[in-house]
């Protein structure tokens, strides 16, 4: 499997798993150990790491079913 094919089976992977399954306790496992997350609302603010990233948008993944 070639680099592009890789990225997208990750990203839909990703998508399954955290947008679909709601599966919030996946989300660090999708990041490597130097992976950032930069809100586009908040770009001076970036969470770098799995656990950080994970908190991040886990917050935000929480937020919204709370809200449902």
């Amino acid at each position: 499997m070639d680099q592009l094919a890789a990225n997208k089976a990750l990203v839909s992977q990703f998508w399954q798993e955290v947008y679909e399954g709601r599966n919030y306790a996946r989300i660090g496992d999708f990041f490597a150990a130097d992976g950032e997350y930069v809100d586009v609302a908040m770009p001076d603010s970036v969470a770098r790491g799995p656990g950080a990233v994970a908190k991040r948008l886990g917050r935000h993944f929480i937020g919204i079913e709370r809200e449902k």
